[in-house]
């Protein structure tokens, strides 16, 4: 006999609280479980988005895997860690012009 899906979902507190276990793991990371798509969410920290950026999955343990390859993969480009001489001088303010928002196109 086979589950049905609803009989195998955690549950939302179940789900936050695995969300909140992979944030303490992956230090510097959102998680999250998204409602809506049913997938496992992460987005990288700011020293990571040239490597990462935004990751999906399907279940909490292939977003484990993909943030773990993820880190792994930018350690092995050499990019400085946060908060260090290199690190700090790389990033760069935003400029203004790039908060505002975009015009809206006319009609």
């Amino acid at each position: 006999m086979t589950a049905s899906p609803a009989s195998t979902d955690p549950g939302p507190s179940t789900r936050q609280d695995i969300a909140r276990a992979l944030a303490r793991r992956f230090t510097g990371w959102s998680l999250w479980h998204g409602t809506a798509t049913g997938h496992w969410w992460a987005l990288a920290p700011a020293w990571h988005r040239r490597q990462a950026g935004l990751i999906e999955a399907g279940g909490p343990e292939e977003l484990a895997e993909l943030v773990w390859r993820a880190q792994a993969n930018e350690r092995q480009a050499g990019s400085p860690a946060p908060g260090t001489a290199q690190g700090a001088r790389r990033r760069r303010p935003i400029p203004r012009a790039a908060l505002r928002p975009a015009p809206r196109p006319s009609l």
